[in-house]
């Protein structure tokens, strides 16, 4: 009698310990069935709009605290961040229009944790050195980013024709970038980048990393990317110098932060400051929208002007920006940065259409009407692009004349 309570007691005692487990912001990584190990991985900090998918297929907004699970997919919408705390010494910061799955695995002092980023940016901080047997990675659909202890950022940039490149910075420590299906590799130091061509039109071909002498003029406009590396003194292949120019305000407010908290990074705290205030100020300024023929004459004499200009090896700090309406700029999503000392024009692809259309609504004769209702055109009031499109209702014929007096379509058929 006395063994079968104890073995009942035994029991109630073990139920009650995984119960309290349950409550604790943790993953549980089990081998053969047994926990071995258990792995903090929580929202530390979730700003707008953040979703998270457990692998069942449930979607809950994040929030401050809540515990991810291996294989949970994680959403940041536009204009949102999200902050995650991994075993209370590893952080990540993702950017806004962020798509990753968390994975988790292992026992314990042989530990692997691996971001798939889809899509977006993710900024790292690692605090302390990781020890023989763990692992951190971040891994694309091109490359697998591996690190002992290190501050770096991956961003996947989009390029023309549905392209695809990684950009790897490295702020602290080093990283080690791997290509799929290669055994090609690079290992980046403090105040490196690496930029990593992915190949979706070749399934023959891997991933490779793109040559400091590649990036020029002609490469921006093939590619579409709006960037600036310069090559490293030691001249390696897909080295660069690093650049803050692709980050964003919110990434450069989390450097500044980690800089604060003690940890000393490749570049300075006055030099992120001074390029977060230029873009903040940058976001502010009015775009101005020219027509056509008006940019012909003013590229004409921005041209004869430049001339003389260029010579004096003008920064071009002096710019205004021109949302031109030429056809195609506007709903592409390209801003033109004219500088006002020497006429220098940059086209800048920004990925979204930065132009906020006012709406217009007026009906047409189209052969999308029918002997009933007619079809509703949603209009630019200043560049005419059609922004949507709805049924409008059935016609109207007041006159009798068998003609709708609103959109002019025929009734007599």
């Amino acid at each position: 009698m006395k063994r079968i309570l104890k073995t009942t007691l035994l029991i109630l005692l073990a139920f009650l310990l995984l119960s309290c487990g349950k409550q604790n912001n943790t993953i549980n990584v089990t081998d053969e069935g047994n926990v071995v190990v258990s792995r903090n991985v929580f929202v530390s900090e979730a700003n707008g709009s953040v979703y998270v998918t457990h692998s069942e297929g449930d979607k809950i907004d994040a929030y401050e605290g809540m515990s991810l699970k291996d294989g949970d997919d994680v959403v940041v919408s536009s204009g949102s961040t999200l902050t995650l705390d991994i075993d209370s010494d590893k952080h990540l910061f993702a950017d806004e229009n962020t798509h990753f799955c968390v994975s988790v695995e292992g026992s314990e002092g042989n530990t692997k944790t691996i971001i798939h980023l889809i899509e977006g940016s993710v900024l790292c901080d690692i605090n302390e050195k990781l020890k023989d047997g763990e692992i951190f990675d971040i891994q694309t659909s091109s490359s697998t980013l591996s690190v002992r202890g290190t501050v770096f950022r991956v961003c996947l940039l989009q390029g023309k024709d549905n392209s695809v490149f990684n950009l790897v910075e490295v702020y602290d420590g080093k990283v080690l970038s791997n290509l799929e299906n290669s055994e090609d590799s690079l290992s980046l130091e403090p105040g490196q980048c690496a930029l990593i061509r992915e190949n979706n039109n070749d399934d023959s071909k891997t991933a490779s990393f793109v040559l400091a002498e590649d990036i020029d003029a002609n490469f921006i406009s093939e590619t579409g990317l709006n960037i600036s590396l310069d090559q490293t003194e030691d001249g390696k292949k897909g080295t660069f110098k690093l650049s803050l120019d692709n980050a964003s305000t919110e990434t450069l407010s989390r450097l500044v932060a980690i800089i604060d908290e003690g940890t000393e990074l490749a570049v300075e705290k006055e030099q992120i400051q001074e390029v977060k205030e230029k873009m903040e100020t940058n976001k502010e300024e009015p775009v101005k929208v020219q027509g056509k023929e008006e940019v012909k004459i003013e590229k004409e004499e921005k041209a004869e002007e430049s001339k003389a200009k260029v010579e004096i090896n003008c920064n071009h700090l002096n710019y205004e920006k021109i949302l031109v309406d030429n056809g195609s700029c506007i709903r592409e999503g390209k801003i033109h940065e004219v500088c006002k000392d020497c006429g220098y024009v940059t086209v800048i692809n920004t990925g979204l259409n930065p132009y906020v259309h006012e709406r217009q609504t007026t009906y047409y004769d189209a052969p999308s009407c029918t002997s009933s209702y007619r079809l509703q055109y949603i209009l630019c009031d200043d560049c005419g692009a059609i922004i949507d499109e709805q049924w409008a209702g059935p016609h109207v014929d007041r006159d009798g004349d068998s003609i709708c007096d609103e959109c002019g379509a025929s009734l007599s058929n």
